[in-house]
């Protein structure tokens, strides 16, 4: 049943956008339509976060995988999970897409074409902070660019045609490198369920066996999930069997370790969607530009992404990268923070001054 409602955040947006496409769907139909996709996260949200629930609920199953010969296979799975990190964050997510959704109401131009990317939009958000499986997670955080641009670039201001291919092109750019890590994660972590399963032991045993090199490298099945509620929410850095990504391995490159370029690329992709300063020329422009409500989810939800990348995938999976760079991430902190204040104090545009102050206070999160 927990499983089928974790689902249900996702797919029940998806499918009353897909539902308000029908003739006899009126404009107000439509607004009642994503404002019930809206409250339909943010009750369930309510529902995860209530004290009689367990820490985790996680929904499992396999996806498809992919043949490599004698090095094995990859396996990817539909895994989505709500444990301490991803409940808040999906609580956020409700109250800002129910209030955005009301504050749609007035929408008159193009008005199914309004509302069916919005509920796209809060499918791909939900998916976002439920995914733990590391290709999942991709597909929904590039997923929510497409209905964003569009809600920019049709239902802005004079400028949103400017404003909407400005935050498509810096958002892309920062997945490029978010992939880039994902594909080498991919061929260097294992995949401790399956890899179980075919051998018969438990994920315990099987992670035992990886640390003391006793898998033979053909049994093994790879892919990334970024938990484990079997091992620990911050087991899953350990799940290497070696290569570029293993702690261990001394490989370097200009003076780096792969670890810590992994680490970096990563950090570039999420420092993007954060956004910190020099990487956020994108928010004002995007910010102004689009109308109130999509600034609402802009400015609560979608920066937020950015944060939640951090804890979620850096800093579990690359620990010493993490501390090594300590000063970085300092820096960068503190000049959004102040960098950001400054320039809130000096607009006399609300929308200007509101995504200003949003960089300040993502320089906390950071």
């Amino acid at each position: 049943m927990e499983a089928f409602l974790l689902s249900s955040m996702i797919w029940v947006p998806f499918a009353l956008a897909a539902l308000l496409w029908l003739p006899f769907f009126s404009r107000k139909l439509a607004w009642a339509l994503s404002l019930g996709g809206s409250l339909w996260i943010l009750v369930l949200a309510l529902w995860l976060m209530l004290p009689g629930h367990t820490d985790i609920q996680s929904a499992y199953l396999p996806w498809f995988s992919l043949e490599l010969g004698s090095v094995g296979k990859i396996q990817f799975d539909y895994f989505l999970i709500a444990d301490g990190l991803s409940k808040p964050m999906l609580l956020l997510s409700g109250i800002s897409l129910s209030v955005a959704s009301i504050a749609s109401y007035k929408v008159q131009q193009q008005a199914k074409g309004y509302f069916s990317l919005f509920l796209i939009l809060a499918g791909s958000i939900a998916g976002s902070f439920l995914a733990a499986d590391f290709l999942l997670f991709f597909l929904f955080f590039e997923f929510m660019l497409l209905p964003m641009y569009f809600l920019v670039g049709i239902w802005g201001g004079l400028r949103r045609t400017y404003a909407a291919i400005k935050f498509f092109l810096y958002t892309l750019v920062g997945s490029l490198f978010i992939l880039v890590v994902l594909v080498a994660m991919y061929g260097q972590m294992v995949h401790l369920p399956a890899t179980a399963e075919a051998a018969g032991l438990s994920q315990s045993q099987v992670w035992e066996a990886l640390r003391k090199d006793e898998l033979p490298k053909e049994s093994l099945i790879y892919g990334v999930h970024l938990v484990n509620p079997e091992l620990g929410l911050q087991a899953w850095s350990a799940y290497q069997a070696g290569g570029i990504l293993d702690p261990g391995a001394e490989r370097e490159w200009k003076g780096r370790s792969y670890r810590q370029w992994a680490f970096l690329l990563l950090l570039l992709g999420f420092l993007i969607k954060l956004p910190a300063v020099p990487l956020h020329t994108w928010l004002p422009d995007a910010h102004v530009e689009a109308s109130t409500p999509i600034s609402v989810i802009l400015a609560a939800v979608l920066l937020k992404l950015g944060g939640y990348g951090l804890f979620r995938l850096i800093v579990p999976a690359f620990p010493e990268a993490t501390l090594h760079y300590t000063w970085l991430l300092a820096f960068l902190g503190v000049l959004s923070i102040w960098f950001g204040a400054l320039n809130a104090l000096a607009q006399q545009d609300l929308k200007k001054l509101v995504a200003y102050s949003s960089v300040s206070h993502m320089g906390f999160v950071l």
